[in-house]
């Protein structure tokens, strides 16, 4: 993820598998915000290489994160988003010739599908586009 931080802009949003926690940087995509007394140390997610300390969570609809102005960046650890969510999966995008590695999400049965696009070796979104995938299913002709 390091080696990516310098092309995320502060409205992207990034999956890191070895995450314990999710910590956003950006709190304009956070609401609910609380201090919850219960101070978390990270290593690894400053741009001085010391820790970072925080106790101020909120929800966002990626679920629970911790906000610090000092993270590198808005990170979303895969497990937690896993265990959020109702459906994830990566594959491979084939639209219109251009193959683009994509991890997909979906928080709620039947809602919106979220692509998170491979950028710099890590899968990102960008929280202000409010893009999403459209997935047709066979069920869902069947609707129309």
């Amino acid at each position: 993820m390091l080696a990516a931080v310098s092309s995320l802009t502060e409205n992207d949003l990034v999956i890191d598998t070895g995450a314990g926690v999710s910590i956003f940087k950006n709190n304009d995509h956070v609401y609910d915000l609380y201090d919850d007394n219960e101070m978390i140390e990270m290593h690894g997610l400053t741009d001085n290489k010391k820790q970072l300390h925080s106790s101020v969570q909120g929800r966002t609809l990626f679920g629970i994160v911790y906000v610090s102005d000092r993270s590198i960046a808005n990170v979303v650890s895969y497990g937690r988003l896993k265990d959020h969510a109702w459906a994830g999966w990566q594959e491979a995008d084939d639209d219109v010739c251009v193959f683009t590695d994509v991890f997909r999400v979906q928080i709620t049965r039947g809602g919106k599908v979220y692509q998170f696009e491979r950028k710099c070796g890590v899968y990102v979104y960008n929280m202000s586009s409010n893009d999403y995938a459209l997935v047709t299913t066979v069920s869902d002709n069947l609707k129309q």
